[in-house]
């Protein structure tokens, strides 16, 4: 898991994106690592889906309890700038926002396994469309 995270830290500078650039440069981090590492993407997916029963569930714990804190904070933080609705509860926008990008980085790694890991540029250019459209439902229904 480390060596992913190290990728993706290498790769953004969270501190001057607002949450919808960071969700979408998530996924087309993603998206790389999977081209790069796709032994360990798919682990850290099965990982986070709970495919794993050997590993402590307070591990796993652990680290959904790092993401959602992480998700909120980005939500407060996007809802003091004026970029995301106020008058939704911030609970129900984390399980939006979580359950929507994990769902989006599914379907995709889903895609790359069944075109053999052959992710062509062609091919990143129709998720980076996938991605588009996310972040425009997204900030249509949530954005303020």
């Amino acid at each position: 898991m480390g060596i992913l995270m190290d990728k993706v830290s290498k790769r953004r500078n969270r501190e001057n994106q607002d949450m919808f650039e960071y969700y979408s440069t998530d996924i087309s981090d993603m998206i790389q690592l999977v081209r790069e590492e796709k032994d360990l993407s798919f682990f850290a997916q099965d990982l986070f889906l709970g495919k794993f029963q050997a590993i402590p569930d307070d591990s796993i714990s652990e680290m959904m309890r790092v993401a959602d804190d992480y998700t909120v904070e980005l939500i407060r933080k996007e809802q003091e700038k004026g970029s995301v609705r106020t008058d939704i509860d911030t609970e129900l926008l984390k399980i939006f926002l979580l359950g929507a990008t994990t769902k989006v980085k599914q379907h995709i790694i889903l895609e790359a396994e069944k075109s053999g890991f052959d992710i062509t540029d062609d091919r990143i250019e129709g998720f980076r469309h996938i991605i588009n459209d996310m972040m425009e439902l997204l900030k249509n229904g949530i954005g303020a």
